[in-house]
């Protein structure tokens, strides 16, 4: 039986006015997206450790646009019915908003940083928040919303945020600005270079998706379960989708067979388990996210499935992304096999441990040290 999940704690506001900023690490403008390096000290301890705070300003969401009035007529001086059109066609109850009362009131600064804070989840080191940014005039304390997953979801807030608390080395460079360089991985390379590298990371480096396949975290967030050891897998949002705005979905599945590391580890017999992942997102996205679908097509081609290599963590994990989405770094040629062609190939016989892979990696990662390395030989 596995140990149940407690209620998610609220955020300590004093935890993040505590962040000491030591130096960014990497901004990037068309994402509009800033990692932050800094410390932060507990106020019981008054230990001082590192800190990772990734900040990423949110999508406009629906509720955005209700706020806007709408006409009384139309262009040709017609007055305007119940129902008003959207760009996609469908239509609407039109909504005539002026801000009084649809916009929520600013809550309390947090002296600089943060006006209020609204947690979506926590596991292990990482916690996952969407907050707004402070107004200089403010200085009361930063409001806390709710302490469910899902909270806060009337309001538009301004920034989805990670906080990495105590942060390694690893993370410090991971999430650090840096150039990318690309690698050919021969199956001896794999062998002899990456192969031995996977199995000399900390099994503690992954605590936090085992606390999700066990149950013991972000057990609320979970949109599908299936615990069988061989074929069995979860589907839940991926850490970097604000789990709001439809346009920008984003989910993981993660297996639970802990022998799959990554694409290289797939064989035949997989090829069940892959269809199954596939078809239980459909399921999930449509049933969750769609359930009223004007579109014309079905789910399954508004959503992209992949699989990265090298992935960010070596356990075998889906990624599922709405398809609109076309400017994902993670969807890039790379690192990204989509999952239907990963089948295809299985089903036809191709032996994935004896492929050649090529693909990107960061110039400070460990991994392309070694490969490095090794081609200097």
């Amino acid at each position: 039986m596995t140990e149940q999940e407690p209620p998610l704690k609220p955020i300590d506001p004093v935890l993040l006015q505590s962040f000491k900023l030591e130096r960014v690490l990497r901004k990037d403008p068309k994402s509009k997206s800033i990692n932050l390096l800094g410390k932060i000290e507990d106020r019981t301890t008054g230990v001082v450790s590192t800190a990772l705070l990734l900040l990423e300003k949110t999508a406009f969401s629906e509720s955005f646009t209700k706020r806007f009035p709408r006409p009384q007529t139309n262009q040709d001086g017609e007055k305007l019915g119940d129902e008003c059109t959207e760009d996609d066609g469908r239509k609407k109850k039109p909504r005539l908003n002026h801000g009084d009362g649809e916009a929520e009131q600013g809550i309390g600064g947090g002296q600089g940083i943060f006006e209020s804070l609204v947690p979506l989840d926590q596991n292990d080191i990482y916690t996952w928040l969407l907050a707004d940014l402070s107004r200089p005039s403010l200085t009361t304390p930063p409001a806390i919303h709710g302490s469910q997953v899902g909270s806060g979801k009337g309001k538009d807030h301004e920034v989805k945020m990670t906080l990495i608390h105590p942060a390694t080395p690893t993370h410090v460079q991971k999430y650090s600005e840096q150039s990318k360089s690309m690698y050919s991985e021969t199956p001896e390379v794999y062998r002899s270079v990456v192969l031995p590298y996977i199995q000399s990371l900390p099994p503690s480096r992954i605590n936090w998706v085992y606390n999700i396949l066990e149950g013991r975290k972000e057990a609320e967030s979970l949109l599908y379960v299936d615990r069988d050891p061989i074929q069995g897998f979860v589907i839940l949002p991926d850490l970097k989708w604000d789990r709001s705005d439809l346009s920008s979905l984003y989910l993981q599945a993660i297996v639970m067979d802990r022998s799959l590391r990554s694409i290289r580890d797939l064989k035949s017999q997989h090829v069940g388990l892959l269809k199954s992942i596939v078809r239980q997102a459909e399921a999930v996205v449509e049933k969750s996210f769609f359930p009223s679908s004007s579109h014309a097509q079905p789910t399954r081609s508004r959503l992209r499935f992949f699989i990265h290599y090298q992935p960010s963590y070596y356990h075998l994990h889906v990624h599922i992304l709405n398809s609109d989405v076309d400017n994902h770094p993670g969807a890039m040629v790379g690192q990204a096999h989509l999952v239907q062609d990963v089948i295809d190939l299985l089903e036809s016989g191709v032996d994935f441990e004896k492929r050649t892979f090529h693909y990107a990696l960061g110039d400070r990662s460990e991994l392309s040290r070694l490969l490095t390395d090794r081609s200097q030989d």
